[in-house]
């Protein structure tokens, strides 16, 4: 796995999402740890993209991802580039997926984290 830390402001420009909701208290909740860890740098799981012109897609880490742009910190984003890699389920289903679904909420398409954060779904 090959992995780089992007800057908060990179995160808009190189991350697209693939999900269309937030879940504002897990989001506080891995706010409140960077706080406490100023030096932690949130991992995010990611694959390369063919929607649009993000070269990334998550695949897991959209909260974490969340709290480190809304926190203003760097992120580590983890570079899946074989399914072979991953061991959670969940987030192989999510791999076979992510390259081309493109998430909708409220009318609106939602590619980066800033539109997930704006018109994406509060839970």
């Amino acid at each position: 796995m090959n992995y780089r830390i992007i800057s908060w402001e990179e995160q808009t420009s190189l991350i697209r999402i693939s999900q269309d909701y937030l879940y504002d208290k897990t989001i506080e909740k891995y706010m409140e740890t960077l706080r406490r860890n100023p030096k932690q740098i949130t991992e995010i799981l990611v694959t390369e993209n063919f929607v649009g012109n993000f070269p990334y897609v998550v695949l897991d880490g959209h909260h974490r991802l969340a709290a480190a742009y809304t926190s203003n910190r760097k992120a580590k984003i983890v570079i899946i580039q074989d399914p072979k890699e991953i061991e959670n389920e969940h987030i192989k289903r999510r791999y076979n997926f992510a390259q081309i679904y493109v998430p909708i909420s409220s009318g609106v398409e939602l590619y980066s984290i800033t539109d997930l954060l704006k018109y994406g779904e509060k839970k």
